[in-house]
C-alpha cells in the first residue's frame, strides 16, 4: 500500500500525466499502470514516473493509447519526416514505417544518442499510438573505451553508484552486475551504458535492493 500510494503521488505531481485516467496496481515491488492517454509521449512518462519511486523493481505499462481525434497514417509519416528532418544529422538515415498509428523507425547511425534523438522527435507526434526503435548503431569501440566511459559516467552520478556497479564490456555489448537502491538507480546505470558510443546490447542484470530492505536482513 506504501508504495501504491507513492507510485500514486509522483503520477499525481507529473505535469505531463493525466493521473486520473491511469489505474495503479503494486505487488512485490512490480507497478502495473493502466488506463487511458491521448499521446504516446504520456504513457512514457507515467512510466518515468513510476519508476522514479525507491522500492519500484519492476514497472508493467498496460496503458492504452487512444487520440481524441483519429489521424491516418500519411499524416502521422508526414509529420514524422518532417520531425527527422530537423535534425540534420538524422536526414536520409532513417526510414518511417506508420501502420494504424504504430510507427517503426529503421536505419542505420553511429551512436546511442542520434538512435535516442530520433525517436525523441517523432514520439510527441498527434496520433503515434507507439514508436518502435529499430535503428542500428554502426560504431565498434573497444571493450577497454567502453569500460572507461561507463565508469567515467558513473562516477559522476549522485550517491557513488559507481562503487556499487560491475561493468563487463565484450565488444558493444556491455553487462551491468551488482546492486542499486531502486529502479531509477538502475535505469541510471543502464542509460549510462548506451550512452557510451558504439554500444548496441546493454544487459542490465543489477538487482533492486532498497534500503528499508536491505535494513531488515
Amino acid at each position: 500500500m506504501q508504495l501504491h500510494d507513492a507510485v500514486r503521488r509522483e503520477l499525481d505531481e507529473d505535469p505531463e500525466v493525466s493521473a486520473h485516467d491511469i489505474a495503479v496496481v503494486a505487488s512485490d515491488g512490480v507497478i502495473t499502470l493502466t488506463g487511458f492517454v491521448d499521446k504516446y509521449a504520456a504513457k512514457l512518462a507515467a512510466e518515468r514516473s513510476a519508476r522514479r519511486v525507491r522500492g519500484v523493481r519492476a514497472v508493467a505499462n498496460d496503458i492504452q493509447t487512444n487520440a481524441r481525434s483519429e489521424r491516418t497514417d500519411p499524416d502521422i509519416a508526414r509529420d514524422a519526416v518532417r520531425a527527422l528532418d530537423s535534425h540534420t544529422d538524422l536526414s536520409h538515415r532513417v526510414t518511417v514505417t506508420v501502420r494504424h498509428g504504430f510507427l517503426t523507425l529503421d536505419g542505420v547511425v553511429e551512436q546511442k544518442h542520434q538512435r535516442d534523438a530520433a525517436e525523441s522527435a517523432v514520439k510527441y507526434i498527434h496520433g503515434v499510438r507507439s514508436v518502435s526503435n529499430l535503428i542500428q548503431i554502426s560504431q565498434t569501440p573497444t571493450s577497454i573505451e567502453v569500460k572507461t566511459w561507463i565508469e567515467g559516467a558513473l562516477r559522476h552520478g549522485a550517491e557513488g553508484r559507481a562503487g556499487r556497479v560491475r561493468i563487463e564490456a565484450d565488444g558493444n555489448t556491455v553487462t551491468l552486475l551488482g546492486h542499486v537502491y531502486s529502479w531509477a538507480e538502475s535505469q541510471e546505470a543502464e542509460r549510462a551504458a548506451w550512452s557510451s558510443p558504439g554500444v548496441i546490447r546493454v544487459e542490465n542484470q543489477l538487482v533492486v535492493e532498497p534500503e528499508a530492505r536491505r535494513a531488515t536482513v
